[in-house]
């Protein structure tokens, strides 16, 4: 066997058995058979699985996370009629406020509780806020007229840009290389926009606020009208058309080889037949999804299910849950998943088939981790909180 744990001062225990040695620990000359293998560490929840060993092979046990042992403690009062965002690291929060002026939104460092002031508007419309879900950029989309005001705020250096997106409502999408560009429509474009770069740059023409940009820039679009069809444009204007299986509403992911898309309350995944038409492999039902830039896949869940899909179209069930999925979050470091769920958060590792509750709860609103200090922040009625794990 050979055991290695993120927490390296952690005690092993096989058979309840204490082995006195320095981790990573490889054991040798095991009887094939099933073991009992525990890790602790004073301050965090024990590690408990049956380990299984086969004859002339070794068995890895590997990236193992063990979870602190805490509850979690108030760090910021917000006033009323206040929504947060957090960044995608949870490094930052937005706090959106509904003044009596209008709308205003203020910054909080939550690692030094610095604050500033990014926006304010006297409309009565409430502006977009969007994080970028691979760095700290904050875009802020304001509705004005036909148009939306655009600004970017980068925490870090403390840049702002500001452009302005000819389209009354602000459909766009995150490029997912290029973190400092995003795509948004403007009238029958799809354009490009890098921050601190002007002007916005051509990508596609497009009749359907419904499209999507691949890795190589090409356009994918469909109709809203429920056609059964989706169109290519690659990157020297040429257009494809294919049909579909079934009606889609968004694509999430999409190449040349497999489609994702979703229908209803549905998750589609296609495969390329042939130079015309998409065919359908898989469906499932889901609540909520979200994308993976590091991972390249997509994590969905349903109340009782999580699936990934990655880049090649691959579904995996990672998890049946016995109590009703409200979130699901992913923890890089142990590729394991955070499973928010009506009256407890739970860390799941899919690879060891292991679950630890890390907190019973009540009220959870808005939920972030920050993977670098190992915190959990969340909203609550009455203010932001963190927890260690």
């Amino acid at each position: 066997m050979s055991i290695d744990v993120t927490q390296d001062d952690a005690k092993v225990y096989l058979n309840n058995v204490f082995i006195d040695a320095k981790l990573p620990i490889r054991l040798a000359n095991y009887l094939p058979g099933i073991y009992n293998l525990r890790i602790q560490k004073e301050g965090y929840y024990d590690w408990v699985q049956d380990i299984r060993v086969e004859s002339k092979k070794t068995t890895y046990i590997k990236s193992i996370f063990l979870y602190k042992k805490g509850t979690p403690k108030k760090i910021l009062s917000v006033k009323k009629n206040t929504k947060p965002f957090f960044s995608h690291d949870a490094q930052f929060v937005a706090l959106l406020q509904n003044n009596t002026d209008g709308y205003s939104v203020s910054l909080i460092n939550l690692i030094d509780n610095s604050e500033v002031n990014v926006f304010h508007s006297a409309t009565s419309s409430p502006p977009q806020i969007v994080w970028s879900p691979q760095t700290n950029l904050l875009v802020i989309a304001s509705p004005k007229d036909t148009t939306q005001n655009i600004i970017v705020y980068n925490p870090i250096n403390k840049v702002t840009y500001t452009t302005e997106v000819l389209h009354p409502s602000f459909i766009f999408q995150w490029d997912t290389k290029n973190v400092n560009r995003i795509y948004v429509q403007e009238g029958e474009h799809v354009n490009a926009i890098e921050f601190g770069r002007e002007p916005h740059f051509f990508i596609a023409k497009t009749h359907s606020p419904f499209w999507y940009v691949d890795s190589s820039q090409k356009v994918w679009m469909h109709s809203p009208s429920g056609e059964k069809k989706i169109s290519l444009v690659d990157t020297a204007g040429r257009t494809l058309s294919f049909q579909l299986a079934e009606t889609i509403d968004k694509i999430v992911d999409v190449n040349e080889n497999f489609l994702l898309g979703i229908h209803d309350d549905k998750a589609l995944l296609f495969f390329k037949e042939n130079n015309t038409s998409f065919v359908l492999n898989k469906s499932f039902k889901f609540s909520g999804f979200f994308y993976s830039p590091k991972q390249s896949h997509s994590i969905f869940w349903s109340p009782w299910e999580i699936y990934s899909v990655d880049s090649s179209g691959k579904i995996d069930l990672l998890n049946r849950s016995s109590e009703s999925i409200d979130h699901v979050f992913l923890l890089h470091e142990s590729n394991s998943l955070l499973i928010k769920n009506k009256k407890s958060l739970i860390a799941f590792n899919p690879g060891y088939n292991t679950q630890q509750e890390i907190l019973t709860h009540t009220n959870m609103d808005v939920m972030a981790l920050n993977e670098k200090t190992h915190s959990i922040f969340f909203s609550s009625s009455n203010g932001i909180y963190m927890l260690p794990f």
